[in-house]
Order: C-alpha cells, then sequence, then structure tokens
C-alpha cells in the first residue's frame, strides 16, 4: 500500500527538486485531515517503531525538539516524555495544525522556520532532536545546515535521532539527494558523533519500508550524539 502510494506522489510531484520553496508548496497545500497517519504502515509498525526507536532514544530527555511535526503523528508520543518540547515546521498550516491538536499541553513552543535555520530558538538547549519522514525530503545542503547547528543546540550527551535518505534522489516517495555517508561527514565536520544508522528494529521485525526488498529501501535512521565532553556549536 505505500510503494502505491508513494508512486502516486512521485508521479505527482516528479519534476520538483527537493528545494526549501518546493517543500512548503508541498507541504501547505496536503491534506492534513489524517494527520500524516497515512504514511505509518499499520497500528503495530508504528507502535514498534515508538517503543524500540523514539522511547529507546528519547525517554528521560527533559527538553526534546521536534522538526516537521506535520500532523502531529509523532508528536502525541513526545509531549508525554518531555519537561519542554519545541515544535519546528516550515509550513505554518502544520503548525496551526499542531498548536489546535495539543492545545492542553502547556509545555509545547511551536516555530516556524525557513526551512533550515533554527537561530529562532534562541539560547535553548536540547536533550533530544527528532525527525521522521521530514528529512527524507530535504536538499543535502539544506541537512548540512541542520546538523551543523545541532552542534550548538544540543546539551553535552545530547542525542538526535533523524529518517533521511541514505542513497540520493530516488523515485519512492520524492527522496533528496542526501546520503548515509554524508551524515558521517557532516557530524565529523562540527564534532558530532554518528553513532548509528539502521533500517530495522527489535530484532529485525520491523524495517522502516516493510514492502520492499532491503536492497532497494532508500532510507535511513541515524543516531547522532554530542560528546558528553564537548560544549561546542
Amino acid at each position: 500500500m505505500l510503494r502505491k502510494l508513494f508512486d502516486c506522489f512521485w508521479n505527482r510531484f516528479v519534476h520538483r527538486p527537493n528545494t526549501i520553496a518546493n517543500n512548503v508548496k508541498v507541504w501547505s497545500n496536503w491534506d492534513w485531515s489524517r494527520h500524516g497517519e497515512e504514511w505509518s504502515n499499520d497500528a503495530e509498525w508504528k507502535q514498534s517503531l515508538v517503543d524500540h526507536v523514539l522511547r529507546h532514544y528519547l525517554t528521560g530527555r527533559e527538553t526534546l525538539l521536534e522538526i516537521g511535526p506535520g500532523g502531529g503523528r509523532w508528536t502525541e508520543y513526545l509531549a508525554p516524555l518531555a519537561r519542554k518540547l519545541v515544535v519546528v515546521d516550515v509550513t505554518p498550516v502544520c503548525i496551526e495544525l499542531c498548536k489546535e491538536r495539543f492545545s492542553n499541553y502547556s509545555h509545547i513552543s511551536y516555530v516556524v522556520n525557513d526551512g533550515s535555520d533554527l537561530s529562532a530558538l534562541g539560547d535553548i538547549r536540547f536533550d533530544g532532536i527528532w525527525s521522521w519522514d521530514v528529512f527524507v525530503h530535504i536538499a543535502a545542503a539544506d541537512i548540512r545546515t541542520y546538523v551543523n547547528q545541532f552542534a550548538r543546540l544540543l546539551n553535552p550527551g545530547g542525542v538526535v535521532v533523524i529518517h533521511h535518505s541514505s542513497g540520493g534522489v530516488n523515485r519512492i516517495g520524492w527522496r533528496s539527494d542526501m546520503t548515509a555517508a554524508m551524515m558521517q561527514e557532516f557530524c565529523h565536520e562540527c564534532g558530532l558523533v554518528l553513532e548509528r544508522q539502521f533500517t530495522s528494529w527489535a530484532d529485525g521485525r520491523f524495517r522502516v519500508w516493510p514492502d520492499l526488498p532491503p536492497e532497494l529501501n532508500p532510507d535511513t535512521i541515524s543516531v547522532l550524539r554530542k560528546p558528553a565532553g564537548h560544549a561546542g556549536g
């Protein structure tokens, strides 16, 4: 089912490069009535990702940042974990949607950014950063800008969990030119450690793309960490 959804997406947006302007246009006009759940394979797959990836890396981290909440598909799980949660999106409509959906949470802050800059976050420092189904559509040059800012925004020992394209431009799902190797390079530039890259979890029972053969999987999950003794940025 997801393969058909992404093929439809590709056919609609095939001629659009992964620029910030195109991302704003696409996601501003998206139908968010399902809160982005159309991108989840099924309830069991989503819950496994929450339990074995999101909560595994972010439980116990008081201050969290989510980049690209969309309709709040993962925000609902991040909010109970954090003492303070900041959500950043390039699309004002998504920020307004999340404000309404999570209006009962007083500890969530909302920021509209320009697609690569996080300077609006000021002096806030984070223990964890999460992004899923977002960086797969962001050009490598803009991801590089983000990663360099993570070094400043993270507290020592802080962790970043990002889902991004691993092999460059791909017709599956409008994937950008980002690669797994580039993430290693970007981390090295700013003093972050690329701790792990993986495409499956729960002892291999679940995969990023369960309906594709592993060799055709276009994505990876990268876990970045700021060394405990590194205060730079």
